[in-house]
């Protein structure tokens, strides 16, 4: 899929990064708790319409190093990338992000304006700042269980995730199943349905056969989840480093949801405007699939993209 990994030194950080093709670039960036063999069914087609298709794994994710730190900001995280890019020679390039990679790529595209011509939003919605600190809102409104809220003591949920490496990974890689744990229903408190979920009572949940199956949960039982909480971590910190970059993107942009998605749900953007922050947005709902559209459907994410990168300006 990808050549071997490269392992970029930027900003006092390192990054493995991996590439595949030639041609004009698309940077591929996973979520937490994944890695970037999450876009392995992207990348033949891609490279086969003349792109040169670079993905990197998140700090302390599959072959990236830990940083050792409990929280790492979107606006320090987005630095390194940059930096990385420069790094392999990257100008500007279309940029795919899945969840927490979409809002990483956001992040990119608003303090790096000149790296990215366009920008894919894989099963999340971007929107603008919120008026006040996330995490007082979020205590009002989610109460303390909110899965944002539960790990801002590190320690409790650390173990909880560590206790079973593969029954983690397949609590978030699943795609539309019946029994799927209805997120919205129970308020998003993540570690609580994970402390109750049995993925032998629902076989077929976990989206990688092997041998992916296997290269994941080696992954993380190495790198465990410590860098991925950081990523999630600082709610204030990112609210605040906000206020000191861009709302709104010029560039093309795609939201591309799952139609079954109980994680993010396309209602989410039932009567919104996108205008006023992404003037040249679409939303592409890819149907019969959950959160992860790029595994469960990927033919019809790649024509996506395609359509994006035809309408970029390189």
């Amino acid at each position: 899929m990808f050549d071997e990994p490269r392992w970029i030194r930027a900003s006092g950080r390192t990054l493995a990064a991996y590439a595949a093709g030639e041609g004009r670039p698309v940077v591929v960036l996973p979520g937490v708790w994944d890695l970037a063999a999450s876009f392995r069914e992207l990348v033949p087609p891609l490279v086969a319409a003349g792109h040169r298709v670079i993905a990197f794994d998140l700090p302390g994710h599959g072959r990236s190093p830990s940083w050792g730190e409990t929280s790492i900001s979107l606006a320090s995280l987005s630095k390194v990338l940059a930096d990385a890019l420069a790094e392999l020679g990257v100008e500007r390039a279309l940029v795919v992000g899945h969840d927490f990679g979409a809002r990483l790529g956001r992040e990119l595209a608003a303090r790096h304006p000149g790296r990215v011509s366009a920008l894919a939003s894989i099963a999340m919605v971007l929107t603008g700042r919120m008026p006040v600190d996330p995490v007082a809102l979020f205590r009002e409104a989610l109460g303390p269980r909110f899965f944002l809220l539960a790990i801002e003591a590190p320690g409790p949920v650390e173990a909880l995730l560590r206790r079973d490496v593969e029954r983690t990974l397949a609590f978030f890689h699943r795609g539309a199943r019946p029994g799927s744990v209805p997120f919205e229903d129970t308020q998003y408190t993540f570690f609580d349905e994970l402390d109750r979920f049995d993925p032998a009572a629902a076989p077929g949940y976990f989206l990688h056969d092997e041998p992916w199956r296997s290269r994941y949960v080696e992954a993380f039982e190495a790198s465990v989840f410590d860098d991925a909480l950081a990523c999630l971590r600082p709610l204030t910190q990112n609210w605040r480093d906000e206020g000191d970059r861009p709302e709104g993107l010029d560039i093309p942009v795609a939201f591309i949801l799952g139609e079954l998605d109980a994680l993010v749900p396309p209602s989410r953007l039932e009567g919104a405007d996108l205008r006023p922050l992404f003037p040249n947005a679409v939303v592409e709902v890819v149907r019969g699939v959950g959160h992860h559209p790029h595994l469960e459907a990927p033919h019809d994410v790649v024509a996506r993209l395609l359509e994006l990168s035809r309408g970029a300006s390189w």
